[in-house]
Parts: structure tokens; C-alpha cells; sequence
């Protein structure tokens, strides 16, 4: 019970996420809107939002949409904005003999065309002065000569001759018309009504409601007259100013009407607009709202806005300049089934709008561009309501696994984890993102993770690390690092008793240590056996070996525990070849300094053992013992039969074969066992070299003519294999000296070869 109630790193873990969790579902359920936190992390969620798109870059698309731009270049020629209408009559009929497919107009006409005004004002002046006939008729030939006064009506007839969708724009609080006589924003009811969509379904309990209109802008009648077919250019920017979604459709006067980008799609696809808010069949396909143009289907958020989702920055999509349009450089065929939105680019005239792009000079038009050519293709960039209960999951998820690296792990390791976790999550999501167009809201994971992160790093260096520091501190100055931390996963450890394991033990031990202490001073002697010591030892660490003890100028290690090492023997191996590596650049430096030279014999023997803690209550260490380990302490004292570095058993053998070159040297008995052990000479790591393999095949086989009683064969053999050593082979020497001894002295009838160690 004690422990149930007792407070843990997991459990504040778990704590964390579920508040985190909460915080999720009443942001997404909206029961927290318009204070300081929300906004603030709607804000970050953007920014976001906005990375992801800036780190995808530029997207391909289709050459569907393009732009006619009044550029800098069209203004050199036809004069600042605004220009005559008898200029856009003539790219009208352009465009129509190209065959586009739809133009939309990102302008508004609100006023006449100015030559217009200014040759009525005239011939009024004239009328005053000559008379009205005579004016009349000077008026009629000017227009017919020269089409001054006429261009608005040109225009008209222009428009109502091609596939055009006029753009209008709607007052949207009342702030903006209250200094406006009503008739300026009212009377456009009348035309923009015959653009509003016919097909709308909203039931009475819908979860959202359409923003109303609170008045219009129009084009004026002999523009209007062209073209019923129109749609609003208001964008609304978010909080921050940047334009990332948009509204296709606004409430006015009873009734709904689409946006520019929406109505030039009805035009290109020739099908009926559709509106579904909060309706039965709306709500059972997950959805507070569904939009459809034709056969296809505009996803929408949760504000009745479409994710615009850019395939770049400004110019992605193909601009062409007004004016290489109207003087006929641009060819029809660059022109047809295309749609086309006309608009204004060039800085000064106040429709370049920030996006996540470009904080400032993305023109308003390439927006519609970009939305209609999401919907053409299919390419959203989506949030389905699924998306807030997948996140949410995946909170729980994260804040479970993140708790049990954080409490389990080392802290260190445990937070590299969470990391590269967290990484790969941002990762996987910026995928989702870059492939199919999943908006994400990913700051609250990434939030979650950070606070995990701090706060089980406080609480455990408050306690679990705390004691832990401790007791590493202690008992790192006795035992190696591995035990430590091994006590430290299992505090239990600290307790008398072992186990049986298989591990392979090392012994060392330095030639003539008497002869060589009775040489130096005390002092010398000390410092030399540090320098031998200090690096040696390091090499059984670095090959996650256990220290186990030092007996005066003898090392002892084990390999296998307390650490399982399933490669042990190799581990320990490695060490002793290392070793004598080491020994060669130590004997250089004594040398040079006129210190006596140190050589080394190795003994290594893999088995079962019994390792654990043995001693007293009062004080025990970490070691093994048992045969095994009595037969790794004899075969260290066998090298100096044979005048070798390293031996190792036949049980070692066995585990390395294939991973280390080696010589079989004899069948002994080592004293106080009766069963003989084949022993080997480690050579080196890896396969033999053709030179080795030449000496080893060649002193094997004189052991199978000593082993035969073949001794001229074997004596040949062994003459041979010394010669191929430089300096001679000490283990062949020795066998040339056994056969003279054995001619003299013929073995016993049953002799089985196996060679009797008389000492330790």
C-alpha cells in the first residue's frame, strides 16, 4: 500500500500528460477562445504552420491558372493605375479569340472610365456654348471615330461576350459604412444578387454561423451589365496579418454569395455551388460544414475558411503582363483553356498582401490562384476532425513512453531518447504534412515533451539521483564502473551471495618481478608498476571488462558479469592483444629513461563460475570462484613452459574460432587436475596472415609427429617452424629439446602426449 501511495518520477509523468491532455481537449473543443493563452498559442501554432511551408519550399503544379498582371511594365505603357476601359475592352476580346477558359477580375470598376467623363463634360460645355444639336452631332462623330465617351460601354459588351467572373467587394463591419450615404453600399443588392448560391442547406442548430455582410462595392452599371457572374476578393488575414486561409462564402441580404476563387471555378467547371452547415448528412461524414463546386469537394476548417495551401512564393504561378497580352505578344495558344486572373502586382497600389511566404509583396491575386488550384487538383491541406482525437492519443502515448525512458534510463541516456523521439515525431509530421497535406497542431507535444523532460530531471536530482550520486561516489574508489552501476539498477546486489555464469576470467602477471624489484629503490619500483598498472587497466575498462582484483604486480578481470556480454571471451581476448600492443610502447619509453624492461604472461580460460559478492557482512568484494577460474590462474604460469605472451584454453578457443588467429601449443595437465586441456597461443586478431598461417600449419604438424612419436619428423618440423620466426619460436624450441629428451628416454607404452605441469 505504502508503495502504491508513494510519489514517483512515472507518476508526475502521467501527472504532466494528463494535464497536458485536459489543456488539448478544451482548446480544440473550444471551451477556452479569445484570452491570452489561446491566442498566444494559435499564434506559435501558426508560426508553426508557417515553418513547415517555408521548409518544403516551392511545390510543382499545374499550368491551369496563370496570371495577368498590371505590371510595372503594363503601367510604362498605358500610364498609372487606373486605365482607360477602352485598354481592358481590348485584352477582353484578346483573351475571348484565345478560347481561355474563365477570366477573373481581382478589380473592382467603381468608377466611370475617366475619358469618359472628361468628353461628357466637354460636349456638355459645347452644348452650352453651340447648341444642343450641334454638339450632338460632334459628340456622335467623335465616338464613332475615335470611341471617346463609349468606353465603359465597350467594355461592357466586352465582358458579355467572354467567359468573365467580375470581382465586387463587401463592407464587413459596420465601421466601415458608417460615414457612407446607404445608397453607396445598398443599392449593389440588386447586382450582386443574380452571383449568389442557389443551393444552400444550414440547419437551425449549426455549430458555426456565417459572418454577414454589412454592405457592397459594385462595378458600375456598363460593367455590371457584362457579366452576372461575380465573386468577392476580401481576404481576411489572421490575428497576425498574414493571409493563410480564406473565406468562400459571406451572408448578405438573405442570402449566400462565393468568393472570386469559388465563382471562377463554377465558371471552369460548369457546376452548381453546394452548401451544407451543420446538417445531418454534414455532421455523419464528420464535418460542421461541406462545400462543393461541381464534383468537387472544398475541405474546410472549423471558421468556415479554406487552409490555403502555397505552392511557393510570389510568381510560383506563370504572370504575364498586361500589356504583352493587349499588343498580341503573348500567343493564343499560351492562352487557351486556361484561367486567367486578372489583377493588379505592381507596389504602390496596395494589393500585395503577407503570406507565410513573403511578409510583405505577395500579390492578392496569386491567393486565388493558389486556392483554385488546390481545388482543381485535389491538393489540400487538410485538419479532419479525426486529427484532434489522433493527437490527443498520441499525447497519452508519448507521455507514457517519455516517462518510463526518463525513470528507467540513466537521465542522460533517457533524454537523448526523448530527443531524437521528439525529432522523429516532428519529422513524421512534417511528412504527413509534405505528402498529404495534414495540418497538425504539434506545439502542445512539443511543449509536453520539454516539461517531461525538466521536470523528472528535477524530481529524480531531488531523489532517485541524489542517492545515487552517493552511493557511485563511495563505492567507485573499490569497484569498477560497471559493478557500480550494476548495484545501481539492482541495489539488491549489495547483498552476500553469486550465481553460476559462464564468463571467461584473465589473469596476468610481470616475469621476474623479484629480480626486477630487488634492482630499483622502493620509490622507482612503485612508480614503474603505476605505469604498468594505470594503462592496463584502462584496456580491461575499455573493453567493458570487471576488474577484479590486484595481487602485488598480477592482474585479474572478468568478462561476462556483471555486465551479460554474450561475447565475452572475444572481449577478454581483445584486452590481452591490446595489452602486449601497450606493453611494446611502455618497454620503449623505460628504455630510453634506463629502467629495466618488463615482460608479461596472460592466461585466459572460459566456464562456468560462481561470481557474486564473497566475504563478510563486514566486507565483501565482487569475484569468481571455482575450477574454471583455478585453470585461467595455471595457464598465465604455463607461459613460462613455452616462452609465450598470451594462452588461452581450449573452452576459449572454442568461443573465438574464426575471430582471432591462434596455434595450438600442447595437451597439459595442469597440477590438481587429472582431465588434460588442449591450450593455444593467441596470435593476433582476425584470420592468420599467409606468413602466420605458414608457421602455425608448419608447427601443428610437428605436434602431430610428437604426439605419433615420429620424432626425426617431428624434430624436421619444429627446426623449421623456429626458423620461420625472427629470433627463433620459443614453443618450437621447446619442443626440440622434449624429443631429445624423449629419445633417450622412451615413454611409457600407453603415453597419450599429454604433458604433466609439475607447478602453478
Amino acid at each position: 500500500m505504502r508503495d502504491l501511495l508513494k510519489f514517483t518520477g512515472f507518476k508526475l509523468a502521467l501527472a504532466i500528460t494528463l494535464g497536458f491532455c485536459l489543456l488539448k481537449g478544451s482548446l480544440d473543443l473550444g471551451r477556452f477562445r479569445d484570452n491570452f493563452l489561446t491566442d498566444f498559442l494559435d499564434l506559435v501554432e501558426m508560426k508553426v504552420l508557417d515553418s513547415k511551408l517555408n521548409v518544403r519550399g516551392k511545390m510543382p503544379h499545374s499550368e491551369r491558372v496563370v496570371i495577368l498582371a498590371a505590371d510595372e511594365k503594363s503601367m510604362g505603357t498605358f500610364g498609372q493605375w487606373p486605365w482607360s476601359h477602352k485598354v481592358f475592352a481590348d485584352i477582353m476580346e484578346k483573351l475571348t479569340a484565345a478560347g481561355v477558359k474563365v477570366v477573373g477580375f481581382d478589380i473592382i470598376y467603381a468608377e466611370p472610365d475617366t475619358s469618359d467623363v472628361a468628353c461628357r463634360r466637354i460636349f456638355g460645355r459645347l452644348a452650352a456654348v453651340e447648341g444642343p444639336e450641334k454638339a450632338a452631332a460632334l459628340e456622335k462623330e467623335v465616338d464613332e471615330t475615335y470611341g471617346c465617351g463609349v468606353n465603359d460601354t465597350r467594355f461592357g459588351e466586352a465582358l458579355s461576350k467572354s467567359p468573365a467572373v467580375l470581382g465586387y467587394f463587401f463592407f464587413t463591419q459596420e465601421e466601415e459604412v458608417r460615414s457612407l450615404e446607404k445608397s453607396s453600399y445598398l443599392d449593389g443588392v440588386k447586382v450582386v444578387e443574380p452571383s449568389r448560391i442557389n443551393i444552400v442547406r444550414i440547419s437551425p442548430n449549426a455549430p458555426v454561423s456565417v459572418p454577414t455582410m454589412v454592405g457592397v462595392r459594385v462595378n458600375i452599371p456598363e460593367v455590371s451589365a457584362g457579366s452576372s457572374r461575380m465573386g468577392y476578393f476580401n481576404q481576411i488575414p489572421d490575428r497576425d496579418g498574414l493571409y493563410r486561409s480564406v473565406p468562400m462564402f459571406f451572408k448578405f441580404a438573405d442570402n449566400f454569395y462565393p468568393s472570386l476563387s469559388l465563382a471562377t471555378l463554377q465558371v471552369a467547371l460548369n457546376g452548381n455551388i453546394k452548401v451544407d452547415i451543420g446538417t445531418q448528412a454534414a455532421l455523419e461524414e464528420g464535418k460542421m460544414a461541406k462545400l462543393m463546386v461541381g464534383d468537387k469537394e472544398i475541405p474546410l476548417d472549423d471558421t468556415l475558411r479554406f487552409i490555403v495551401k502555397y505552392y511557393g512564393p510570389s510568381k510560383t504561378f506563370r504572370h504575364l503582363s498586361a500589356v504583352d497580352v493587349w499588343n498580341g505578344a503573348v500567343r493564343a495558344e499560351d492562352l487557351k483553356d486556361k484561367i486567367v486572373l486578372f489583377g493588379v502586382t505592381t507596389v504602390g497600389v496596395f494589393d500585395l498582401r503577407p503570406t507565410p511566404f513573403e511578409s510583405e509583396g505577395y500579390p492578392g491575386v496569386e491567393i486565388h490562384a493558389n486556392v483554385i488550384e488546390n481545388i482543381l487538383s485535389e491538393d489540400f491541406q487538410t485538419r479532419p476532425n479525426m486529427i484532434i482525437v489522433l493527437e490527443l492519443v498520441i499525447m497519452l502515448v508519448l507521455g507514457v513512453v517519455f516517462g518510463l525512458l526518463l525513470t528507467r534510463l540513466k537521465l542522460q541516456y533517457g533524454a537523448i531518447l526523448v530527443v531524437v523521439i521528439t525529432l522523429a515525431f516532428f519529422v513524421v509530421d512534417f511528412q504527413l504534412f509534405y505528402k498529404n497535406g495534414l495540418h497538425t497542431k504539434i506545439l502542445l507535444q512539443g511543449l509536453q515533451a520539454v516539461i517531461l523532460l525538466i521536470g523528472i530531471s528535477v524530481f529524480r536530482y531531488f531523489t532517485e539521483e541524489r542517492d545515487k550520486t552517493r552511493i557511485r561516489k563511495t563505492f567507485s574508489t573499490y569497484v569498477t564502473k560497471s559493478v557500480v552501476e550494476e548495484v545501481l539498477r539492482d541495489p539488491t546486489k549489495l547483498q552476500l551471495g553469486g550465481q553460476k555464469k559462464v564468463l571467461t576470467v584473465f589473469f596476468s602477471d610481470i616475469r621476474g618481478f623479484t629480480s626486477i624489484s630487488e634492482k630499483l629503490k622502493p620509490e622507482q619500483l612503485v612508480h614503474q608498476l603505476n605505469e604498468y598498472l594505470t594503462p592496463m587497466t584502462n584496456l580491461v575498462f575499455k573493453h567493458e571488462g570487471t576488474l577484479d582484483k590486484y595481487m602485488g604486480d598480477a592482474i585479474m578481470a572478468i568478462f561476462g558479469a556483471p555486465l551479460d556480454q554474450p561475447d565475452h571471451a572475444a572481449r577478454c581476448c581483445a584486452t590481452a592483444l591490446d595489452m602486449m600492443d601497450e606493453l611494446k610502447v611502455l618497454r620503449a619509453s623505460w628504455k630510453e629513461r634506463g629502467l629495466p624492461e618488463i615482460n608479461i604472461g596472460i592466461g585466459i580460460n572460459t566456464g562456468e563460475m560462481i561470481v557474486g559478492n564473497m566475504g563478510s557482512d563486514v566486507k565483501f568484494e565482487y569475484t569468481v570462484i571455482g575450477d574454471n577460474v583455478n585453470l585461467g590462474s595455471r595457464l598465465e604460469g604455463v607461459n613460462k613452459e613455452y616462452g609465450t605472451n598470451i594462452i588461452i584454453s581450449e573452452f576459449t578457443q572454442a568461443q573465438i574460432a574464426g575471430q582471432f588467429a591462434v596455434r595450438e601449443l600442447d595437451l597439459i595437465r595442469v597440477k590438481g587436475k587429472k582431465e588434460p586441456v588442449k591450450t593455444f597461443e593467441l596470435v593476433s586478431r582476425g584470420m592468420p596472415t599467409p606468413e602466420q598461417q605458414t608457421y602455425i600449419s608448419t608447427f601443428e604438424d610437428g605436434l602431430k609427429a610428437f604426439r605419433t612419436q615420429k620424432w626425426e619428423a617431428a624434430a624436421a618440423l619444429f627446426a623449421k617452424s623456429d626458423g620461420m620466426r625472427p629470433g627463433g619460436d620459443p614453443p618450437s624450441k621447446r619442443y626440440l629439446e622434449r624429443i631429445e629428451y624423449l629419445k633417450e628416454n622412451a615413454p611409457d607404452a600407453d603415453w597419450d602426449g599429454v604433458w604433466v605441469m609439475k607447478t602453478k
